[in-house]
This record gives C-alpha cells, structure tokens and sequence, in this order.
C-alpha cells in the first residue's frame, strides 16, 4: 500500500467517525436542551392541560409517538455509530491485511521484494551517512531435487522451515524472500566483513541441520553472496546485482559458502555477457563450427572414426577456447542449444564419410540429468538420417555420479536406440566402479594425463590397471593424448585399441577430411620394419 493511499484511508476513517460523534452529540444536546427548557417553564403540567384540553384530538397518542419517535431516533444514532466504528474496522482491518499481502511472501509469511524496495528506500537510502551495511543474497544449494525426490509440499514445507529458521538467525536484520529458493537480506550498522561473516556462518549452520519434514529428514545448504552498502552501490538494483555475481563465485567455489563482492567481478560477468553473445552469434552466422579429431586403430593405423571437436570464432573476440564457451553456454542456459546445433552439423558432414566411420560426440553432464535430452537427439539422427549405430556419445564420470537415476535411464534409452556410449576421462572424476558394471558402456576413454606420463612409475600403474580393468569388463579402449612414438608403443603392446591425440592429427575442419584419409599422414609410425 502505498504513503498516499494510507493517508486517504486514515483521513476518511477520521471524517466518518467524527461524523458520527457530531450527530450522536447533537442529538444528545438538544434532547437535554428541550428538557431542560421543560424543567423551567413547568413543561409538564402545561402539556398535560393541553392534553386534557383537546383531548378530543388524541394528541397524548401524538405527543406519545413524538416520544417514541426521539427515543427511536437516539437508538438509531447510537447504532449508526457503533456501524460506522464497526465498518471502519472492518475497513482497517482489510487494509491491513491487504497491505501485507502486498509486501509479505504468502507461503513463507516473509517480506517481498517489495517490502525490501519499500525498506531500503526508507531505512537504507535515507540514512546513508550513519553506517555501513551489507546486502546478500541466499540460494539454496539442491532445491530442485528436493522438489523432484519428494514432492512440491514437502519443497513448500522446507521454505517455510528455512525462512523461519532465517528470521531466527538473522535477528534482529531485515530478511526477505525473493522468488522460489533465492532469499535476500540487509545487515543494518555491521561495521567489518568478519562481522558479517560470523553473521552468515552461524545463519549457514543453522539452514545446514537436518529438517524433518513428513517423515522425511532432508539435509540441505545454502550459498550466500554479499555486497556492500555504500561501497559497492547506493541503489538497490546495483547491490542486488553484484551481489548476485559473488553468490554466482561461492556457488563455484567447493571451499566457501560464502563470497563478498569484488570489483574485478563484474569484468568477468562482463566478459562471459560478451562469450554468450558470441555463441548466440555463432550458432546464427556460423561461427560456431564442429572440427574433427581422427581415432586411430592401434593395431594398423587405420582411422576408426572422428571426434567431433567445438570450435567458436567471434569477430571481435577472436578464437575462443572451448573449456571457456562450453561453461559459458552451460551457465547461460544454451548448452541443449548448442549440443543440437553441433551434433546436427556433425552428422551432415558425417554422412560423407566411409559407413565404417563412426562419430564421436561429447555431452555435457547437464543433459543427462535432463530427460529431453534422448528425444533432442534422436530428432537430430531422424532429421539428418544419420544411423545411430554409427554415433557414440561421449560422458565423463561426473554427470553419472552426481544423477545417477536419471543419467542411468537417460542412458539406457540412448543404448537401446543403437546409439554406443563411452566414457570419457576415465580416472580423473569421482570413479565409482560399481556403476561401470550397472551402467553398459561400449567404449572407455583413457585420460590424457597417464597417457603423457606413463613413464613414470605411479601414471604407469595407473595406466596398467585402467587397461586391464578395460580388457576385463570388455570395453574398447580409447587413450587420449598420444603425442609420442614411445606412448604409441607402450598402448599398442599393451592391447589398447584405439588412440588419438597430436601424434595423428590435431582437430580440422569437415572439407580437410577427405584429403587426411588418402594420405593418412601417421602411416610411417605402423609401418611393418
């Protein structure tokens, strides 16, 4: 509600009652007026001689009515009264109640973004000379699990459990809910971040203790970023914003649960705007191209199949590295986007190749906790005419450990489409052998980093057991990285099929692909002595 609206409401509740008070004491007045005026000229006996004067008219009967009619009209003034005080509270009383349904949270009973709007203007803004204070932003750390494994009332119930333990923890600071899981928060005159951050922590293990919900006991987290008032903005868009990108830092950060705001931030959400610009732009002027990388049959140097490599040019940005876009387009959002345009130029230019030719292709751990992932690309083999026996999807250890139910289904369709799996990067993620014997895969890829350093001793048992691990579960093996004619050597003699890496050929474009299968320079190194 706002200032104005407020001040009409309390003047007309002012006027109505007053109104009712002047008429109700009018009455009054003039009733004890003609009393009195009674009492003093012998008002009684002279009406009651009228009465037996014309008592041919009736007029006790009139004068009785009389009576009657300004006792009824007392009556009616007293509750007319009692209804006007009786409606302005009903009146009061909705306003209030709709004054804080417009600046509280329905579910959680917290303040809005409004009330927050409402409070910095009045408590922060006005009062800038009279201390420091910190503005953050709290997100729950596996919200949308929680809501997917247990159902949205037991999400609503642990909301209202965390922001009732935020008012708690919080106390006696100003604490709000944004929208779904994200909450904000103003620590008024806290002078010293080490201020703040005892404040957070002991809010942090708060919101860390279990919640029994239902029957359920849910752990859960949150991350918090913070900004500074007047230091790092004086409107609260700007605050908000900034601290929104150290809540983005904590969220990358497995060390901390919390970050304050950096000026050197904001350089960096200025240069990933400019990546994700550039990704947008080159998926529309094709920029953003599949380069392929040749995997070569150990045994005799004849080419398997390719991998297909990312590739993005931006005008002004140059060449950009995939590690750096590939985040960027995960962070943003794009990355099905992506992996559809990619995997659809792909199969076009795979479709040129040898049938034998399969085609290697990389997902992100993102889309295999994403149920649409399996129609994506089975659109993209029907829209190409592309066999899915000839295509294997690449995916590293991670994506499977962290959604093992819905990476497991999400696989299991792939497979039972035709589509072969590998599993990339093997040794370098959180291995779980168990899920290598419930998870079929067709192919294991060996991390580049043992291949680089099997001469010494601890990469080479490494690399030992990885290789016999491979032949016992009866997996193709794929080494990475293969730079040297000794790390060639060693993976042909020890039964490694496949390999690829700068010793054969580096990523290049679709149109140089013809000319490398006729010359196939890595010939000399399988020539027969």
């Amino acid at each position: 509600m706002s200032t104005r609206h407020q001040k009409q409401t309390i003047e007309f509740t002012e006027r109505a009652n007053n109104r009712a008070k002047r008429e109700l004491y009018l009455i009054i007045i003039i009733g004890l007026a003609i009393t009195y005026l009674l009492l003093i000229i012998g008002g009684y006996e002279r009406i009651v001689k009228l009465l037996n004067r014309y008592e041919a008219y009736q007029l006790g009967d009139v004068f009785t009515g009389m009576l009657a009619t300004g006792a009824l009209s007392l009556i009616y003034s007293l509750r007319r009264l009692f209804d006007v005080k009786h409606e302005i509270s009903l009146r009061t009383e909705t306003e209030a109640q709709l004054e804080h349904l417009a600046f509280h949270d329905s579910l959680t009973g917290l303040p809005n973004r409004r009330h927050l709007q409402t409070y910095f203007e009045s408590e922060i803004e006005q009062n800038i000379k009279q201390g420091r204070h910190f503005i953050g932003i709290i997100d729950l750390n596996g919200f949308k699990t929680i809501n997917d494994l247990y159902g949205h009332p037991i999400g609503d119930l642990l909301l209202t459990e965390v922001a009732q333990r935020l008012r708690t923890a919080l106390a006696p600071h100003f604490v709000c809910r944004l929208s779904g899981d994200e909450f904000a928060f103003i620590l008024k005159f806290v002078q010293r971040q080490d201020e703040a951050h005892q404040i957070i922590n002991w809010a942090a293990e708060q919101l860390s203790s279990p919640y029994p919900l239902q029957g359920h006991i849910i752990q859960n987290s949150a991350t918090f970023g913070l900004a500074h008032f007047p230091a790092h903005g004086t409107d609260l868009s700007t605050l908000l914003r900034r601290a929104d990108v150290a809540l983005y830092q904590a969220k990358h950060d497995p060390t901390s649960h919390l970050h304050f705001f950096d000026p050197t931030m904001d350089q960096e959400i200025e240069r990933r705007s400019q990546i994700e610009m550039a990704i947008r732009n080159g998926m529309d002027f094709g920029w953003l191209t599949p380069h392929y990388q040749p995997v070569i049959q150990l045994s005799n140097g004849e080419v398997a199949g390719f991998e297909c490599l990312a590739r993005l040019y931006d005008p002004e940005l140059g060449h950009i590295p995939p590690n750096i876009f590939i985040e960027v387009a995960e962070q943003y959002n794009l990355i099905s986007q992506v992996t559809a345009y990619l995997l659809e130029k792909a199969c076009i230019d795979a479709m040129q190749w040898p049938d034998s030719l399969h085609l290697a292709f990389n997902l992100s751990p993102l889309q295999l906790k994403d149920p649409a992932t399996v129609n994506q690309i089975l659109s993209v083999l029907n829209k190409t005419g592309f066999p899915p026996a000839r295509l294997t999807l690449e995916i590293v250890e991670n994506a499977i450990v962290s959604h093992v139910a819905i990476a497991t289904a999400i696989l299991e369709q792939l497979r039972s489409a035709g589509i072969r799996i590998s599993l990339d990067d093997f040794g370098t993620g959180y291995s779980n052998l168990g899920q290598l014997c419930s998870i079929e895969f067709d192919y294991l890829k060996i991390d580049r980093a043992f291949v680089q350093q099997w001469q010494f001793e601890r990469h080479h048992k490494i690399l030992s057991t990885v290789l016999v691990l491979g032949h016992g579960l009866e997996m193709q093996l794929i080494a990475e990285g293969i730079e040297t004619e000794s790390q060639l050597e060693y993976l042909r003699l020890s039964g490694c099929q496949y390999g690829q890496g700068f010793l054969f050929s580096p990523g290049i474009p679709a149109n140089l692909i013809s000319g490398m299968l006729d010359n196939k320079p890595w010939g000399r190194y399988f020539q027969q002595p």
